[in-house]
């Protein structure tokens, strides 16, 4: 590097501002130093990662130069180091530092608990994003009231033996995202406790999400993402009535939507325009089966503003779930309806053929606006079909279906 582009670099306080701290490859002290330095008065961002239990006393001489800039810090990110790097950042709670410009803290800590408690509100008054990973909830757990966005992964042991109030680890009044995952064992409030009036998004992947939809009160939730935290098990309705017909965007990501609630399960959610659906729940939802009675009504009718249907998952194994689909959605048509946005995402050849891919594309085009991930479908073609002219763009396609789907389109345009 020549000497004028030294002097930029070194003279940018911004390429100076990403301090990343590893067990396995530690800077000097010196060359800390010198690159703290260099960052002048810019904010800081802290990544600490892959230090063992061994290293974690050893590690002190580095934080004692970072805490001396702690007014600076802006984000700071701990992956895959033992709970005795927590015990470090106890004892600076006695010595008084505080995190003012702080406002992204991402920790992943092995042992029993990610919480430290250096990050309690008063000291880090400017936090906003804060994701622990293997967190065990404790009563000494205090979220700061600026958080926008909240994600905890539960210890999946320790979790299901210390039981910890829930308005405690939520900081209701002002998240528009929250992400729960794991094991929450205990949690048993009565209905309507918590009130989120600021609450977007909600993503859940716990042992029980019915339990934690009927005690919140989300007012303003958009977006909903759920699934079990055992994936094997279905997913039904929630029990929560109109409460969240609101609801625009929902994705129950789950082995499958049990056939009794999926009824249910519309009802509460009638309001959705946008569903992520895993193509195991179609037969659920678009089928009379799936529903007490005999009307001639499936579970998805209730969903009367829905315009994008997103379907993933995909598999040809049951091809009548897609008959149904598309019965259903040629019904839709001929009540006058507008036609429906289909995505089929997540396309592989471990799933399906592209013949098969083919020919289901030809039905859903008969009666949706039709998309496939990786497929570019246009109007105007180099192949003609039943339904018109078809042409496909297969570049970034999985070259074994893109094959498929050419010899297939080929065989049907040959005289």
């Amino acid at each position: 590097m020549s000497r004028l582009w030294r002097n930029v670099v070194s003279g940018t306080p911004k390429l100076w501002s990403e301090i990343v701290l590893t067990g396995d490859q530690p800077l000097s002290i010196a060359s800390l130093e010198t690159q703290l330095r260099r960052s002048c008065e810019v904010p800081l961002n802290i990544i600490i990662m892959n230090w063992s239990y061994e290293g974690s006393e050893g590690i002190r001489p580095w934080l004692d130069f970072l805490f001396s800039s702690a007014n600076r810090w802006q984000c700071l990110h701990i992956f895959d180091v033992n709970y005795g790097l927590a015990n470090i950042f106890h004892t600076i709670e006695v010595e008084g530092l505080e995190f003012p410009s702080l406002k992204d803290v991402h920790v992943d800590i092995r042992g029993e608990s990610t919480y430290l408690r250096s990050l309690l509100p008063n000291r880090v008054p400017a936090l906003r994003n804060l994701e622990l990973l293997n967190f065990v909830p404790s009563p000494e757990f205090i979220p700061a009231t600026t958080l926008t966005t909240l994600h905890l992964t539960f210890n999946t042991y320790l979790s299901q033996t210390i039981i910890t109030p829930i308005p405690l680890i939520i900081p209701a009044l002002s998240l528009t995202i929250l992400s729960l995952t794991g094991c929450t064992t205990g949690w048993v409030l009565p209905p309507d406790c918590i009130h989120l009036p600021l609450l977007e998004v909600l993503i859940l992947a716990i042992d029980n999400p019915q339990r934690f939809m009927q005690i919140i009160v989300a007012p303003k939730l958009m977006c909903f993402e759920c699934s079990s935290y055992d994936f094997q098990r279905k997913l039904t309705n929630f029990g929560t009535g109109s409460k969240f017909n609101h609801v625009r965007t929902f994705t129950p990501n789950a082995a499958g939507v049990d056939a009794e609630g999926g009824d249910a399960l519309c009802q509460e959610f009638c309001g959705v325009r946008h569903v992520n659906l895993h193509a195991t729940a179609i037969l659920a939802l678009c089928t009379r089966e799936a529903q007490l009675g005999d009307s001639d009504s499936v579970p998805v009718d209730h969903l009367t503003s829905l315009e994008t249907l997103t379907i993933h998952g995909l598999s040809l194994s049951y091809p009548q779930q897609f008959d149904f689909l598309v019965r259903w959605l040629t019904k839709r048509l001929k009540l006058g309806q507008p036609r429906l946005s289909v995505r089929l995402s997540g396309v592989s050849s471990q799933l399906m053929d592209g013949a098969e891919l083919v020919s289901l594309c030809n039905k859903l085009q008969s009666c949706s606006i039709l998309e496939v991930d990786d497929i570019d479908l246009r109007s105007s073609a180099h192949c003609s079909t039943s339904n018109g002219l078809l042409q496909l763009d297969l570049r970034g396609t999985d070259p074994f279906v893109a094959d498929d789907i050419f010899l297939a389109s080929f065989r049907k345009s040959a005289p």
